[in-house]
């Protein structure tokens, strides 16, 4: 929850939007024997929250955190049905109820090795389990996952849209506004400084 609350606080910092929808994963293994289960139970689910009023940042965490505690209520419901039904009740395209996604790998993989920051991201390189090019459609996706000094993680984002200096750039940002969310958690959120030059 916190790391969407940043990423929204940092979208909205950047594109001046109130209304932000973020996708995320959820595991859906909620049931009774599903823990022990192989294969993929993932579900996408839509995180839907308005930013209006420049809330303090501590406010915006509470605001996520209502949104999410809703969206795990309804995690059951398969995403390719609600995108179907947007579809077709609101002519809603799946590719637009969210452009950017954030996921959150929890600690049950082994810990990686880290340069001993809070927050790290890695290039991708051919030694690499995760595929090098990726189709999705979504503009941007945030991996991360729990490493041994902090978090460490990957962006995946499409090269037509952006380059690696403004993806760099925002990733930059995002720590600042973690970093300020720890220690100023009343600032309101048209006090967070973030590098607008080039907008991702």
């Amino acid at each position: 929850m916190a790391l969407v609350s940043a990423f929204k606080i940092l979208l909205h910092r950047y594109l001046g939007v109130d209304d932000l929808r973020v996708a995320t994963l959820v595991a859906n293994r909620n049931r009774l024997g599903t823990a022990a289960v192989i294969g993929p139970l993932v579900n996408t689910i839509i995180l839907r929250t308005n930013l209006g009023g420049d809330p303090s940042l501590r406010e915006v965490m509470r605001r996520v955190r209502a949104t999410t505690l809703g969206a795990f209520a309804n995690q059951e419901l398969p995403f390719e049905v609600l995108a179907e039904t947007l579809r077709r009740e609101r002519n809603l395209k799946p590719a637009s109820l969210a452009q950017v996604m954030v996921t959150l790998q929890n600690a049950t993989l082994p810990p990686m090795a880290s340069s001993g920051h809070a927050l790290a991201f890695e290039e991708a390189s051919p030694n690499m389990l995760m595929p090098l090019a990726t189709i999705t459609s979504f503009n941007v996706i945030l991996t991360l996952h729990e490493a041994e000094h902090g978090l460490a993680g990957s962006c995946i984002y499409k090269p037509y849209l952006f380059d690696s200096t403004t993806i760099d750039r925002m990733l930059q940002n995002l720590q600042s506004v973690l970093e300020e969310m720890v220690t100023q958690p009343e600032r309101p959120i048209s006090s967070i400084q973030v590098s607008l030059d080039e907008r991702p």
